[in-house]
């Protein structure tokens, strides 16, 4: 009795042994958490949103990825920026998205870590991959926006900030690139933040301008809240680049005439999905980014709502 007893315990732990062994070679592997950085130029918005960031936040949520969002402040040097950098590799960051600056970009730094680049307009191919809007294409289509309403052909002013980003370059150069084809008239004026009023006025008055186009967010809110004040100002059109809530108050009280946005959420899921491609070894298609021209009318249509507010829909 004790040796059937004996013989059938040994065999019941020989069978726990065989399918302990089975489920230690068959089971799957437990998925690796990765962990991700986005360098933004704007991580925290004041208006309450980023669209560029919300696109990212929902990327590493549908691929399980963890990401961490910071941004360099504007007193930093290049080399600190390169610092920093590099203390995040070494914590152990799976990749990099990055929003760079119109200056060197940072392959010497990142070396063989992921990178993906957003809203980056280059002029010759990187081996780097690059998430962004077509630029040039939107400065075309906001140019030919205002020659519809511009039946005398009457001179433009193109304003921009002392220092522009890449893409704002981008969408000055098809702006120009249009108004030379179709030739319109136009000027350039640089402003700088401690007299932008005085010089946009003194150049105002002694020109019969049909419109002012703004490029970058922070220059189209400004010289909107000034066209508010300004009696000199207020039979003109005015149009800008960027998205922000006070720009599309500004727009539906009718002070701007037009604004030309990129779809900054698709932007932002496109470079998260690339990166981690990157980190996998995969290939991935980058997608082409979309853009639309805001206006009064059209400001409230649902498919400009869906782009403009996409996690509201």
């Amino acid at each position: 009795m004790k040796e059937t007893l004996r013989n059938l315990l040994l065999v019941f732990s020989g069978v726990l042994l065989f399918f302990s062994l089975v489920y230690t070679l068959t089971r799957p592997a437990t998925p690796r958490e990765y962990h991700v950085t986005a360098y933004l130029r704007n991580v925290f918005d004041d208006n309450g949103h980023n669209p560029l960031k919300q696109g990212m936040e929902q990327a590493a949520i549908d691929l399980q990825v963890e990401i961490a969002f910071a941004s360099f402040e504007e007193e930093l040097t290049m080399q600190e920026k390169q610092l920093r950098l590099r203390q995040d590799i070494e914590n152990d960051s799976a990749g990099i998205v990055l929003e760079p600056e119109n200056e060197t970009v940072f392959n010497d730094v990142v070396g063989d870590i992921p990178l993906v680049l957003v809203n980056h307009s280059v002029e010759e191919p990187l081996e780097t991959p690059v998430v962004t809007a077509d630029n040039h294409q939107m400065g075309q289509r906001l140019a030919e926006e205002i020659q519809q309403e511009n039946d005398a052909n009457q001179p433009i002013l193109v304003v921009q900030p002392t220092n522009l980003y890449a893409q704002e370059a981008a969408n000055q150069q098809g702006l120009i690139d249009y108004f030379n084809a179709e030739k319109i008239p136009y000027d350039q004026l640089s402003l700088a933040d401690q007299d932008l009023e005085a010089t946009l006025m003194s150049q105002v008055v002694r020109n019969d301008y049909f419109a002012i186009v703004c490029l970058g967010s922070e220059l189209s809110e400004t010289i909107g809240k000034l066209k508010k004040n300004q009696p000199q100002l207020a039979a003109m059109q005015l149009y800008g680049f960027g998205f922000s809530n006070p720009l599309l108050n500004l727009v539906d009280q009718g002070v701007i005439q037009g604004l030309s946005v990129s779809n900054q959420f698709a932007v932002g899921y496109a470079a998260v999905s690339q990166l981690m491609a990157q980190v996998n070894g995969e290939e991935i298609r980058i997608p082409s980014i979309t853009s639309l021209i805001v206006t009064k009318e059209s400001l409230f249509d649902p498919d400009n709502q869906k782009l403009l507010f996409p996690l509201i829909q």
